[in-house]
């Protein structure tokens, strides 16, 4: 066999290894990046809210102790607060169901209690875990695209380099 052909052989096998890899390894990091992206745009909505409260003040929605909640016309996000006893603190992001109208919906939400006029308040801002699925298929799609683009083309500037040499 040819030195030339040697090379071609194992640089196109490495490149099917790092493709095989890579598609693997794609739904982990699709769902991380995912992830990260909710988690960043929870707290900014959080911070939001705060800051509305701040502005305008709690009384707008809460009242005579009653909660508060506002939900987006399909669900796919929701806002509340919720007047809590002392003592409980709360600082987290996770994945929990909730009961709307009937529905039982996973959300990822992020809890966070603060306290205003000698109250403790909860606030928690929660966005569906369906809207986050919906992004993975068609980000997965594109960078198995371009990987392929990337790879055939690494492959025809070896084969052309190999050949020219």
């Amino acid at each position: 066999m040819k030195l030339n052909t040697k090379l071609t052989l194992f640089n196109t096998i490495s490149k099917l290894v790092i493709v095989v890899l890579f598609v693997l390894l794609l739904p982990l990091l699709i769902t991380k990046i995912n992830l990260d992206y909710t988690d960043s745009k929870l707290v900014k909505q959080k911070n939001k809210v705060l800051q509305i409260i701040n502005t305008l003040g709690i009384g707008n929605y809460i009242t005579n102790g009653e909660s508060y909640g506002s939900y987006t016309l399909l669900k796919e996000e929701y806002v509340s607060l919720d007047e809590v006893p002392r003592g409980q603190f709360l600082d987290t992001i996770v994945n929990e169901r909730r009961i709307v109208e009937g529905d039982t919906i996973e959300y990822r939400i992020l809890s966070h209690t603060f306290k205003l006029k000698g109250k403790n308040y909860l606030l928690e801002v929660g966005k569906s875990v369906d809207t986050l699925d919906e992004t993975t298929g068609p980000l997965q799609n594109i960078a198995f695209q371009v990987l392929v683009g990337m790879i055939l083309l690494t492959i025809l500037a070896d084969q052309f380099y190999s050949s020219y040499v």
